[in-house]
């Protein structure tokens, strides 16, 4: 399948290789918004690992795993994931009114 997709195979040194350097200690650093991770509960367990990295480097996230989806969760699951990106900006948007 991925084969069939030149986007997917065009992201090889991103994914594989970190060739932007977003796996470094630092490299979250300078991100001060909220942060919105989602998942399928059904995705391979290694987004899991994935996400639990990223969220211990980032000073406000949220984990967000949908029940019954997979991988490919914005398109299987769109108004899940329309959901929780709402709820997502009410939050950011009432951190933002509180940090006046």
């Amino acid at each position: 399948m991925a084969a069939q997709m030149p986007q997917v195979m065009a992201t090889g040194d991103v994914l594989n290789e970190d060739s932007k350097g977003l796996l470094a200690p630092d490299a979250t650093a300078a991100v001060r918004a909220p942060v919105m991770l989602v998942r399928g509960g059904d995705s391979p367990p290694i987004l899991g690992a994935i996400h639990r990295g990223l969220a211990a480097r980032l000073p406000v996230v949220e984990d967000v795993v949908v029940p019954g989806a997979g991988h490919m969760v914005p398109i299987s699951h769109p108004d899940a994931v329309a959901g929780a990106i709402r709820s997502h900006l009410d939050r950011a948007g009432d951190l933002r009114a509180e940090a006046g």
